[in-house]
């Protein structure tokens, strides 16, 4: 086949003109007119498909709200077996139990028994009555360092930035 008569394998978003890369398109599944089960490009890229979804809720919430409520309705059985699914994923209890089990042995493994667990107890309650996080300056489970869960080793951080630190330690 010349190359002329191709057609191009990935269009650009039909709202931004975003290069077709198939990254930036999400795919969803569809039956054909003849019933065999099929997948298609979505026509807008990721971030434009999300600003529309967005837009669409914005415009009127209420009628977003009641068609959300209608379907939980005749929809019951299923809303119910995505319940029963949800428990046994990582989102679900169990595993939030353990992955809390796994941050307190940490504390515990990283605790010296020279430290004064009363500094410690008055720097979290410091920090809940500021409204702010308390951060491991060294991380307690790091990749590369593991510190210690001792008073000079904890600051007071904003929620927002405790939480784009992450779990790093920066070497200057």
């Amino acid at each position: 086949m010349s190359e002329v008569n191709r057609r191009p394998q990935h269009k650009p978003c039909i709202a931004c003109g975003k290069p077709g890369i198939p990254e930036f398109f999400s795919w969803y599944k569809y039956t054909t007119m003849q019933g065999n089960a099929s997948v298609r490009r979505e026509s807008r890229c990721k971030e434009c498909a999300r600003e529309r979804r967005r837009d669409k809720y914005v415009k009127d919430p209420a009628k977003d709200q009641a068609w959300s409520n209608d379907w939980k309705t005749r929809n019951k059985e299923r809303t119910l077996i995505k319940q029963a699914e949800y428990k046994k994923t990582l989102h679900g209890k169990s595993v939030c139990n353990a992955s809390n089990a796994k941050r307190k042995a940490a504390l515990l493994q990283r605790l010296p028994t020279w430290t004064d667990l009363g500094a410690i107890e008055a720097f979290y309650d410091k920090a809940a009555t500021a409204g702010l996080t308390v951060d491991h300056i060294i991380p307690l489970q790091g990749k590369r360092v593991s510190g210690l869960h001792v008073p000079h080793n904890l600051q007071l951080l904003s929620k927002a930035e405790n939480s784009s630190k992450k779990n790093v330690f920066a070497v200057l």
